[in-house]
């Protein structure tokens, strides 16, 4: 899905929700959600190329492969909690939105929790042949 079709969901959107939310606040909401989701999900697609061109820059520059996983979910955590916070701001829920952002934070740390482990395993051999 190219940029100016994902302006165009999100201005039809934005104006639908607009519009309902004088008559049907509830519907104006899932109309910001389903626009939102619509949106994401055909994004996917997109991403699946710049998925595959990381991992191969990340190949030939031998950093191996849990690394790469590490990041793709990082990455991934981020736009799904960033998706879900905002959801929640339309709600009118900044403080439910504020707390899925620090479940996101936490996701993302033990997520790279691997990388934690060796990074203390290098510093310590580093520091075990400086010694």
């Amino acid at each position: 899905m190219d940029v100016v079709t994902v302006i165009a969901i999100a201005l039809i959107a934005a104006f639908l929700s607009s519009v309902l939310k004088q008559y049907k606040p509830e519907y104006a909401l899932l109309v910001s959600v389903v626009a939102a989701a619509v949106v994401l999900i055909s994004l996917v697609s997109t991403l699946i190329p710049i998925i595959s061109e990381i991992k191969d820059m990340m190949s030939d520059a031998a950093i191996p492969y849990k690394y790469i996983t590490v990041l793709i979910k990082s990455v991934g955590i981020c736009y799904i909690t960033q998706f879900a916070c905002d959801t929640c701001k339309d709600a009118g829920q900044t403080s439910l939105s504020s707390k899925v952002e620090l479940a996101g934070r936490i996701a993302i740390c033990l997520s790279a929790l691997p990388l934690y482990k060796d990074l203390l395993l290098l510093t310590q051999t580093i520091i075990g042949k400086v010694s």
